[in-house]
């Protein structure tokens, strides 16, 4: 029997049966620079590196509620056909047999100032300054608003879903609305949002139930991205986590990426923003990749 290196070892996800055939991952990454050129296929280099699952960066799924600007959004009320749209990308992250799973994003609180300032979060608790920006004063959603947010996410699924993607990835990590609801820090709820930590987890597993409503994990990928702890005092625990990814396996996610920290405790950065910035090929190209895993 030939053996197979590890890193070439493929991977079966356990609900879709969909196949990572290997162990190489891109994981998504908020780069501020979403483009596609039709004319230019050489910038599918991630597709071209063989990576078995690639992940894009940040898809805001709100036009209003951007954590940064330059990257693409998926907003129900976007005029253009975003099918279409994203079509070609998607086709290009497959075009080497990579299973590929946009993520999707709102940033609640976690808004520059300059974008917004006046956001959405769990509860009013407002972000202090951090990472070289200011932020908002949030105001905290309605039960209206959180069922609008859920339906953009479910509507932003079934688009990918329809332009090829072979799932979504939640991006539920770093600080961004759904760890908003999940942080007892942050979320100050009295309703059925907050307190317990079923009531915190509450809106992470409807919006999951409604991807999986319309898209089923059996065929569809959903995955999500969490944070191990949130590495700040007050902050969700490890322990808290362990729960809620167990709850959210039982609802149909498939695959985790496991990250940590937020914008106010930023664990996932290390030194790498400094490093990033020193990098010859950074300067060159006249920008530097703000995040290692925004």
């Amino acid at each position: 029997m030939a053996h197979i290196a590890p890193l070439a070892q493929p991977i079966t996800l356990k609900l879709s049966g969909k196949v990572i055939k290997n162990r190489l991952y891109r994981t998504p990454l908020s780069e501020y620079a979403s483009s596609y050129d039709e004319d230019n296929v050489e910038n599918c280099e991630l597709a071209d590196g063989g990576a078995g699952l690639i992940c894009t960066g940040n898809i805001p799924i709100h036009r209003d509620n951007l954590e940064n600007y330059n990257n693409a959004v998926l907003d129900i009320n976007n005029p253009w056909d975003p099918v279409e749209a994203f079509r070609p990308a998607v086709k290009a992250a497959k075009s080497r047999g990579a299973l590929f799973l946009p993520q999707l994003q709102f940033p609640g609180r976690q808004v520059p100032e300059f974008l917004n300032v006046n956001p959405k979060s769990s509860s009013s608790e407002q972000l202090p300054p951090c990472l070289n920006k200011t932020y908002g004063k949030p105001s905290p959603l309605t039960k209206a608003e959180i069922e609008d947010l859920k339906r953009r996410y479910v509507w932003a699924a079934e688009v990918l879903a329809k332009a090829g993607a072979d799932g979504i990835i939640l991006h539920a990590s770093h600080g961004y609305i759904m760890q908003q609801f999940l942080s007892p820090l942050i979320n100050k709820r009295t309703d059925e949002y907050g307190g317990s930590l079923e009531n915190r987890a509450r809106f992470i597993l409807e919006v999951v139930n409604a991807i999986k409503e319309k898209l089923p994990s059996d065929r569809f990928v959903i995955a999500a991205k969490l944070n191990c702890q949130d590495f700040i005092e007050g902050g969700t625990s490890f322990a808290e986590q362990c729960v809620v990814i167990k709850w959210l396996e039982d609802a149909g996610v498939d695959f985790f990426d496991i990250s940590g920290g937020t914008y106010a405790s930023p664990a996932w950065r290390g030194n790498i923003m400094k490093e990033l910035a020193e990098r010859p090929s950074q300067k060159e190209r006249g920008r530097c990749v703000r995040s290692t895993s925004f």
